[in-house]
């Protein structure tokens, strides 16, 4: 990635406001804004700079257990344990036999579903089934993930057609659906936008000039200057559409829409 060093891109910020020196609190505010401008621009396409398509290993968790048989004779609920992994749940009983189960905590590091036991409740013949789901990490390896755009079965560059998997987010990242084992995936996504500091010597090249204007535009606004800020957004956006435009148009990057027809589209009538 073509790299700059803050150092630098706070010297363009104080060219701009026209001083010979800068004190802490502006220094500060300074670099606030930097980082402001760096992750809206970061965030804002596709960008090669900032994008990555890896192999990343998958993370088996219980989504949910199945009721084989409701047991008998129970009084209150009985006791379930996960044989590994650190899954639990608990469970519920109508007419004397175990009706549901609430996944508590769908554990983690599975590979194969961990077998599921029942004690107490002075009943007996209850059984479950323990069901996996495999999801990508936001923070499953280093870079972590920001944003999730695509998920492959095989490397997309090395195969003709590569298998696109469908996934949904949650809180620990992708789910990927339909997937029954932990083989790892590609995944394409966006690294995280990490905070840079006074020393940093890696801020990307491509948001240099856009990071500049917007910090310069916000220590305008702070000083009560209200056009002259503005009048610098506008230069940061204008100067931002340059750089979509050559992502897009000159370079063609840019992301092909998808079409669902009833040969690709996930069916969700169960």
């Amino acid at each position: 990635m073509r790299k700059v060093i803050y150092t630098a891109v706070q010297a363009k910020v104080q060219r701009l406001m026209g001083v010979d020196t800068l004190i802490t609190s502006e220094q500060n505010s300074i670099l606030n804004s930097v980082n402001r401008y760096m992750r809206m621009a970061w965030e804002r396409a596709q960008w090669p700079e900032v994008t990555d398509t890896q192999q990343r290993a998958v993370n088996g968790r219980v989504g949910s257990v199945s009721i084989d048989s409701s047991g008998a004779s129970y009084t209150s609920a009985p006791t379930i344990a996960f044989s590994t992994g650190g899954a639990t749940a608990t469970a519920t009983i109508r007419d004397n036999a175990v009706n549901s189960i609430l996944l508590t905590e769908g554990g983690a590091n599975y590979a194969t579903a961990p077998t599921v036991s029942f004690s107490g409740g002075a009943g007996s013949g209850a059984a479950a089934t323990a069901n996996l789901t495999f999801t990508v990490d936001y923070e499953g390896a280093d870079p972590f993930v920001g944003d999730f755009f695509a998920i492959y079965k095989s490397d997309p560059w090395k195969t003709a057609y590569p298998e696109e998997l469908p996934f949904r987010l949650n809180q620990d990242g992708a789910i990927v659906q339909n997937k029954s084992d932990s083989t790892p995936v590609f995944v394409h996504y966006r690294k995280r936008f990490k905070d840079y500091v006074s020393t940093s010597t890696d801020l990307p090249y491509l948001f240099e000039q856009y990071a500049v204007q917007g910090a310069f535009a916000d220590m305008m606004l702070g000083d009560g200057q209200h056009d002259k800020s503005n009048n610098a957004l506008g230069i940061a956006e204008q100067i931002m559409l340059a750089e979509l435009d050559k992502l897009e148009r000159q370079q063609d990057q840019q992301t092909h829409s998808k079409i669902l027809t009833h040969v690709n589209q996930q069916n969700r009538i169960y």
